[in-house]
């Protein structure tokens, strides 16, 4: 039986309440694109989904195996977990996110970032058929080896085109943390336990660090870690210093990249100044032994008719004139 193509998309929607009911993707792909002032609900598992050109949305998104891709948009509230999460070209995204990969930003400027918190009827059932795999699952091999093994990785952003005047991002800030957001499904029944783990900052119970910003990021320092005893304020300040040592790194790193360019610049112009001397030289060397061999050969001539002369004394005589004449020519 062929499927119907618009099962799997919200497409050109505005001002209107938009769901999928579990069951009515299994796991496929899923477009929303061009809705505006709509609030999208997904409670299903997916492959991945698509939103573009959406404005002043809330989207609501099931567990997704592969990737979320958001792009072209503007003032969304985003709800999803994911394997990755990519935006690029929006502005003004607030995501709580569960995202087992760093997420990326590109030309994307006012994120607001903030741990997961959105379930519904059967919500851990669909996380499990998406494969994605929650902190505390390793829990046990953490306390045995005395690690700490995250999975959930929504604050480590790797950011392709960082802004050296202003953060693109940021983290939402605990007070203002909604908790929890249970949706209730008409004739669906299943459990609403959340299986990703809610740092404490957040209000949940879990000890996991928050991180900022991706390791393989170079516009991100070292890492930087909050628990329930941090303040705000605190960690402000720790995210400001962390700016400034950005700053001083990457004004360091420039110096260094130019030194070795410098360096180079200066030892080939030595290689070459070097270079030119010792061509010289040895053209001078030739000329001189040139020239030696000229004057040789005269005086080999001169000897060789010694018997014009009254003996070897009157050829030695004009030998060492010839040579002191060669002197005073040079």
């Amino acid at each position: 039986m062929k499927k119907d193509k618009s099962n799997f998309y919200f497409r050109r929607k505005e001002n209107q309440t938009l769901q999928k009911l579990p069951g009515s993707l299994n796991g496929s792909d899923f477009a929303i694109s061009n809705c505006i002032n709509c609030e999208i609900y997904i409670f299903d598992y997916l492959a991945q989904v698509f939103v573009d050109d959406c404005k002043n949305c809330k989207v609501y998104i099931g567990p997704t195996k592969g990737s979320i891709f958001v792009r072209d948009c503007q003032d969304i509230q985003l709800h999803s977990s994911s394997a990755q999460l990519r935006i690029s070209d929006s502005k003004n995204i607030s995501a709580l996110i569960y995202s087992q990969s760093d997420p990326t930003l590109e030309n994307t400027s006012g994120l607001i970032l903030g741990p997961y918190n959105f379930i519904y009827p059967g919500f851990k059932e669909h996380f499990q058929l998406s494969e994605l795999r929650p902190g505390f699952l390793f829990k046990n091999i953490q306390n045995i080896l005395q690690i700490n093994v995250d999975e959930d990785k929504w604050s480590q952003v790797f950011d392709f085109t960082p802004n050296s005047s202003c953060k693109n991002w940021d983290l939402l800030p605990p007070n203002q943390y909604p908790g929890i957001i249970i949706k209730e499904i008409e004739g669906v029944e299943g459990s609403l336990e959340n299986p990703i783990p809610i740092p404490k900052i957040y209000g949940g119970d879990s000890d996991i660090q928050i991180v900022l910003g991706s390791q393989g990021s170079q516009n991100i320092g070292d890492m930087m870690s909050f628990n329930i005893n941090t303040s705000q304020q605190q960690a402000q300040q720790v995210v400001e210093q962390q700016e400034q040592i950005q700053v001083e790194e990457q004004q360091q790193q420039e110096m260094t990249k130019n030194k070795p360019k410098n360096r180079k610049d200066k030892e080939l112009k030595n290689i070459y100044y070097n270079l030119n001397k010792e061509i010289y030289q040895q053209n001078k060397q030739k000329a001189t032994n040139k020239e030696d061999n000229v004057w040789e050969k005269v005086i080999k001539n001169i000897a060789l008719k010694s018997g014009e002369y009254q003996g070897k004394t009157d050829v030695s005589r004009m030998r060492q004139a010839i040579l002191n004449k060669r002197l005073d020519l040079k």
